[in-house]
């Protein structure tokens, strides 16, 4: 399961440098519309998502797309990396009987432990 886990994680990191292409291509396609759109796609959080729902249908913004699919990449290999990641380490413990009873040890051992306390502090001797 890690090991699905490490291909997942190396193609968050594809989606994320295709996300960057598209974000790249979204802001020149804004320009070339209106520079104002050029503007809000550089500086304005989201303004790029809004630019390319509104803008969906141009023939010349395959920046859109291109966003799009390495948003919903990204969603997709976080899922599967975490689900992976997360039942890895339930078979490495020793599967989930083992799990749940070292879970509840750990939860009597700390019920049961005494309450640590802090030590008192110590007033400052005084300055000669």
């Amino acid at each position: 399961m890690l090991f699905i886990a490490g291909i997942a994680a190396f193609l968050i990191v594809v989606f994320y440098i295709m996300l960057l292409v598209g974000q790249i291509m979204l802001i020149c396609h804004g320009f070339k519309k209106d520079t104002t759109w050029g503007v809000c796609n550089l500086l304005v959080p989201f303004a790029s998502l809004v630019f390319m729902f509104k803008f969906w249908k141009d023939e010349a913004q395959p920046g859109g797309k291109v966003t799009l699919i390495a948003i919903v990449g990204i969603i997709v290999c976080t899922v599967i990396a975490l689900v992976a990641g997360v039942t890895g380490g339930i078979e490495a413990s020793g599967g989930l009987e083992n799990f749940e009873a070292n879970l509840q040890n750990a939860i009597e051992e700390a019920e049961t432990a005494p309450a640590e306390t802090a030590p008192a502090e110590t007033a400052p001797a005084p300055a000669e």
